[in-house]
């Protein structure tokens, strides 16, 4: 390699290098503290373009990996809670066609588009939306054999009341899950994630401030230990990956792996 070429390299790479830097300082650093989130979403222009966002494709492929891992067992009465615009039990329709599944969710103008969504994939019949909260969840104990929850944590004024509620409607020996986004998330992640989110709001596939306003009002794995642990869950399991935690009710005999621990955060060294 000449002279020329390894200076261009040179170039190249210490240019990408100070773009990564200049980008990680325009991002700041992931939040410490947990902020709260609005509730619901209700403005139908918001509802459309958060239904918009939950169909990309990275959303699908999380859905389709989470829609297997829940249908591994076979389940034939399924809740959703905060099921938003009903992406999600229809994948588990998908996988499970002669289950009964409902998807709750808070705001009425989500089961409306969540309703669409199940007429335009012809499975109406199999999948019912409602309008309820979570606290106060219209079911009998004991009423499904999963239940399910997914991006709708890091929304609920009280976690604690909705996973007792969660724990009512599911039979003793039925699963529960929990899936949402976390907090402690590496540094570069969150860049990357601000970075999309700039994009994303040019592209209106998401509203102001999302994800990260998101990522801010999640939960830690110890955090969300520690709830489910209030609201009585004796045996729990929770798992990792990237931005992503998952909380799972576990049977009697069931050994839990422990949770894990939060990422090292770097010392910021700017001044």
């Amino acid at each position: 390699m000449n002279a020329r070429r390894l200076g261009l390299l040179g170039l190249i790479v210490g240019g990408g290098i100070l773009l990564l830097r200049l980008l990680r300082q325009w991002a700041g650093d992931p939040p410490v503290q947990r902020a709260s989130h609005k509730e619901a979403i209700e403005p139908p222009e918001l509802v459309e373009r958060y239904s918009r966002c939950m169909g990309t494709l990275p959303m699908r492929l999380t859905r389709a990996s989470l829609a297997r891992y829940v249908t591994a067992s076979p389940h034939w009465r399924i809740l959703d809670v905060g099921c938003g615009p009903g992406w999600f039990p229809l994948e588990l329709a998908a996988y499970l066609p002669d289950a009964v599944i409902v998807g709750a969710d808070l705001s009425h103008p989500m089961t409306v588009v969540a309703a669409r969504h199940a007429q335009a994939a012809d499975q109406a019949d199999s999948v019912v939306f409602t309008q309820a909260r979570g606290e106060v969840l219209p079911f009998a104990d004991g009423a499904f054999d999963c239940v399910v929850s997914t991006l709708a944590l890091h929304h609920w004024q009280d976690p604690v009341a909705v996973l007792k509620e969660l724990q009512r409607v599911a039979q003793p020996a039925g699963r529960i899950i929990v899936f949402d986004i976390r907090r402690d998330i590496h540094l570069w992640l969150w860049t990357a994630l601000k970075v999309g989110q700039t994009f994303g709001e040019r592209l209106q596939l998401c509203e102001n401030d999302e994800p990260s306003a998101s990522v801010s009002a999640s939960y830690t794995p110890s955090e969300l230990q520690r709830l489910a642990l209030q609201a009585g869950w004796e045996r729990v399991q929770i798992r990792t990956k990237l931005g992503w935690l998952m909380l799972e009710r576990l049977p009697a005999q069931t050994t839990p792996f422990p949770v894990p621990p939060a990422p090292r955060r770097k010392r910021n060294s700017r001044t």
